[in-house]
């Protein structure tokens, strides 16, 4: 249906960050209770049927493999006159999470017979409400921000011009979000504010400068601080008056409010996930968390559809008005809608308190896909969504989304044989052992479902890879689209940007060897399984000459460890990291007890490994029949439970909190959800082959000794449709 409709915008010169409004009058004789729209945009799109809203959000995908939605429009539609109504945003400017497209859309309504496209016959106009061109930032990863004015008159509505998008069109192919009801939410704070600087056109800065100077909410308002309620205003004072909202916990969705405020208001609306500087944490040297909004006077009801927000904490400047009524500040929820397969408990309450958070924390980091964090990113990286998914197999039955979000990144190969740094970009950027990770993601994907959609599909670009970097001789690539980065530790987080391979030409990037060896083991892998003989005899071979390159150049006999680096004639470096991958990959065969037992002691004196990288470290300890078991539990409860005694609602992205990466550490992160993925798998010993199937459920699992020093069973039993439940 949608393959018959035109590609089509406003006819105006071209510009990033514009939103196009579009609309489409059309009669029907008969409503068709399963009428759908099929829409795709380049960016993001909100659309309008006979004034109800109908949906939003565009998958993020790649310019020439554009997805396409289905709406169930059906109850909208009416007998007689119809309008269709779009805005659609084009953003055009460089981001982490969006590949550079046409500014273009394209739809069709299709009631009965009757299918209703996108033509030159749909009116387009600029929508000049908002502020368009190369105006801010909110992040490097997530694109602009916005600037609303509600007085502004949109220019006259003209036939839409055809554009020309060379493409591939394919359904959507995860679930469409679920938007829900707004949540629950109270003013905290409030109280008037005197702008310090009045010059700035910043508004997150103007926001964190301001001087603040707080009132009892019954001083300035009538009313409750419970919304949605009614919070009257009675007393203006100064610049304007400030309100932070509190939303209970860590939330993601779209920024909504309804007041009535007098014409020509400014609000200015920041968010946040916390109050360590006594207010939202705006600015955060280039980053803006901070959006505007222009009232036209009287009811304000405006909710922002282009771009989720999240964290626990919205604040509000609103300057120029004698009036305000706050009816409600706060979010629509937005998730990806999951099919729960299984629960967990058990008898100690830290663990279930630390699961359930975990859960938390994974819902809000996929939306699209797989993505880091909700609030500063809401980027689809191999490293991160490595945890996610691991914990995906376990918790939810949409095998769909982890094979959508592994496309994506498949799909980012340059010639190179590396992905870029996210999915979908068209940064330059690449970080070589996130690549590197992506093939254990596939073959783990084929370990747990039997798909095998990755070998079927994207073969031909795996070997490619391989062939490049064979033909690089296993070394890491250099230049400045390059990030040789592993985790944030010291000697770890930023290796090739300093001079160290200048100044050493014998510089031997051991933790690249290692992960470049983690690559092939997978590939050889799912050769072996699919009978690809050749490439598994020649990289079997090569295998082992990387082993013994590794351990006969990084093994320190007398230190009983290995360096992650060899250059000026010695081992340099020694951290956790090395010795963690060097066991889970194999690469230390014969070694493995000795260095667990090193890994296990806190006091190794190695570079300590950091939250991202501990699923590895976890995985290498549990997998010695026993001996550290207790010892990996206690410390998950140690380090994750300092974490919610600290108040959180979801996990962070390092256990320094908002304190880490210059004050902007996320304290919602989908890699530190992996708890989760251990209980089940090493708790509950619940294996890949059970999950697809291949090995029957049913047998008695002990619980570790370090919940609560005893044994306790768990049963794994079948329930209809084959449904898992796993209880104690």
């Amino acid at each position: 249906m949608i393959e018959n409709a035109k590609w089509i915008w406003a006819d105006c010169a071209y510009s990033i960050n514009q939103y196009v409004d579009f609309f489409l009058d059309f009669n029907i004789d008969c409503v068709d209770k399963n009428a759908v729209l099929e829409i795709s945009v380049d960016s993001e799109y909100a659309v309008w049927l006979n004034g109800s809203f109908a949906g939003c959000g565009q998958y993020h995908d790649y310019p020439d493999k554009k997805s396409y939605d289905t709406l169930d429009v059906g109850d909208m539609l009416k007998e007689g006159e119809n309008r269709l109504e779009i805005c659609a945003y084009h953003q055009g400017g460089k981001s982490m999470q969006y590949a550079r497209g046409i500014n273009a859309l394209c739809f069709a309504l299709n009631n009965f017979d009757n299918v209703y496209i996108s033509d030159e016959n749909v009116m387009a106009a600029v929508n000049t409400n908002y502020a368009s061109g190369d105006t801010y930032m909110i992040t490097a990863q997530l694109g602009y921000g916005f600037m609303y004015d509600a007085n502004s008159t949109n220019g006259d509505f003209s036939p839409a011009a055809v554009k020309a998008v060379d493409t591939v069109l394919a359904p959507r192919p995860v679930k469409k979000n679920v938007i829900g009801d707004i949540i629950p939410a109270k003013i905290i704070a409030q109280g008037y504010f005197i702008r310090g600087e009045r010059e700035s056109d910043n508004i997150a800065h103007r926001m964190y400068t301001d001087f603040l100077s707080h009132r009892k909410f019954e001083d300035i308002f009538a009313g409750e601080p419970c919304l949605p309620g009614g919070a009257s205003l009675f007393n203006m004072q100064y610049d304007g008056v400030y309100v932070i909202i509190d939303l209970g916990r860590e939330e993601s969705g779209y920024f909504t409010m309804d007041m009535c405020v007098d014409k020509g208001t400014l609000i200015e609306i920041g968010y946040g996930e916390h109050l360590d500087d006594m207010r939202v944490r705006t600015e955060i040297k280039t980053r803006r968390f901070a959006n505007s909004y222009i009232a036209k006077g009287g009811g304000e009801s405006f909710t922002y559809y282009f771009k989720r927000i999240a964290g626990r904490y919205l604040q509000l400047h609103i300057s120029g008005t004698e009036s305000l009524e706050i009816n409600y500040i706060g979010l629509k929820p937005c998730f990806y809608p999951v099919n729960k397969k299984a629960s967990f408990r058990c008898s100690d309450s830290l663990h279930n308190k630390i699961y359930e958070v975990c859960m938390n924390t994974l819902r809000h980091c996929m939306h699209e896909h797989y993505e880091d964090c909700p609030w500063r990113e809401q980027a689809l990286y191999a490293s991160d969504s490595r945890n996610q998914i691991l914990c995906g197999y376990y918790t939810y039955e949409d095998y769909d989304f982890i094979r959508a979000s592994l496309a994506l990144l498949g799909d980012s190969f340059g010639e190179d044989g590396y992905q870029t740094i996210c999915a979908p970009t068209d940064e330059l950027l690449r970080i070589p052992s996130f690549t590197l990770l992506w093939f254990l993601e596939i073959t783990e994907y084929y370990e747990f479902t039997g798909d095998s959609y990755f070998v079927d599909n994207y073969w031909d670009k795996l070997e490619a890879a391989v062939a490049a970097y064979e033909k690089n001789g296993f070394e890491p690539p250099a230049g400045d689209n390059y990030w040789n980065f592993y985790e944030w530790s010291e000697g770890y987080e930023n290796v090739g940007k300093n001079s160290l391979r200048l100044e050493n030409p014998d510089f031997f990037d051991g933790i690249y060897k290692v992960f470049v060896y983690i690559a092939l083991k997978s590939m050889v892998s799912l050769a072996d399984s699919f009978g690809k003989k050749e490439f598994y005899e020649k990289y079997t071979t090569i295998l082992n000459k990387l082993k013994n390159e590794i351990n006969q150049k990084l093994w320190d006999a007398e230190k009983g460890m290995y360096c992650s680096y060899y250059y000026a004639g010695k081992g340099q470096h020694y951290g956790e990291l090395m010795q963690v991958m060097a066991v889970y990959s194999g690469v230390a065969a014969g070694k493995e007890d000795a260095l667990c037992s090193l890994i296990a002691n806190p006091g190794n004196g190695l570079v300590k490994i950091t939250l991202s990288y501990s699923l590895y470290k976890y995985e290498v300890l549990l997998g010695r029949g026993g001996r550290f078991d207790r010892l990996v539990f206690d410390e998950i409860a140690e380090k994750w439970g300092r974490m919610l005694f600290k108040g959180a609602t979801s996990f962070w992205e390092t256990e320094g909190g908002a304190e880490d990466f210059q004050l902007a550490g996320s304290l919602c992160h989908g890699w530190s959800a992996f708890p989760v993925y251990l209980y089940y798998r090493y708790v509950m010993g619940i294996t890949p082959a059970m999950l697809r199937g291949s090995e029957e459920p049913g047998r008695w699992i002990d619980v570790f000794a370090s919940f609560e020093g005893h044994c306790a069973d768990i049963q794994v039993i079948k329930k209809e449709g084959e449904q898992c439940d796993y209880i104690k």
